[in-house]
């Protein structure tokens, strides 16, 4: 489930931006997406079965992280992260309840979305989401937002291609919230500019195909994220 990205975007703002409190170090986040990232091995929920499996490693990591940042985060940031959250948590507490619409239109289309986002399909997107994050890490401090943003945003962009072409554009309009978790509360707080395949984007970003360090990148995140799309189903 995608919506597991933002935390990962957030986690990213904690390194970018440094936290308050002397006794928190970006560690702390690392596990807690740990906890996130077990959800997300899973792959595509199918089913209420699996869709319940998923919900609880990732309620856990949001609580998690939920915890860090109102211990260590300066107030505007924290005022940034609340908004950054506030759809992914409501969508979240929607689809993990049982009885709701939300969840019963997600079920709905659960079977096109798993075939769709499949590993085969997903994982060159990550790879290339991954190698800009690894960018951003050892680029000059004004250009690691922007290589973040523009590299979230064509991960998506070309996910969303993949949903419309395998299950019509119906089930976009409907919810890039379904597989995004709301990726556009993200965008139009931190990336709202950052459009895929717009100059500045191509200036900034590695090229599609770019491989990442994966298990043996120096940022634990990467290698959290690596280990979640190498057992995806």
């Amino acid at each position: 489930m995608f919506f597991v990205l933002s935390l990962v975007v957030c986690a990213l703002g904690v390194s970018l931006q440094g936290a308050e409190a002397a006794s928190c170090h970006l560690r702390e986040v690392d596990l807690c997406l740990a906890t996130v990232l077990l959800g997300a091995s899973e792959g595509i929920p199918a089913n209420d079965e699996e869709l319940d499996k998923v919900c609880e490693p990732v309620q856990e990591g949001i609580e998690c992280i939920g915890n860090y940042s109102a211990s260590c985060f300066t107030p505007l940031l924290q005022e940034v992260f609340d908004m950054a959250m506030y759809e992914p948590k409501k969508y979240q507490n929607l689809m993990c309840t049982h009885g709701t619409d939300e969840r019963a239109e997600y079920l709905k289309h659960a079977p096109c979305l798993q075939k769709a986002l499949s590993n085969d399909n997903v994982r060159p997107h990550l790879e290339d989401l991954m190698a800009g994050l690894e960018k951003a890490a050892e680029s000059q401090f004004q250009d690691r937002v922007p290589i973040m943003c523009c590299g979230l945003q064509r991960m998506y962009k070309n996910l969303l291609d993949i949903v419309e072409g395998q299950c019509g554009k119906g089930v976009v309009d409907q919810g890039g919230a379904l597989i995004g978790m709301s990726a556009s509360s993200i965008s139009d707080i931190f990336c709202r500019g950052y459009e895929p395949g717009t100059p500045r984007c191509g200036s900034l970003l590695p090229p599609q195909g770019t491989q990442s360090q994966g298990s043996n990148s120096k940022i634990q995140l990467i290698q959290f994220l690596n280990t979640a799309i190498s057992s995806w189903q």
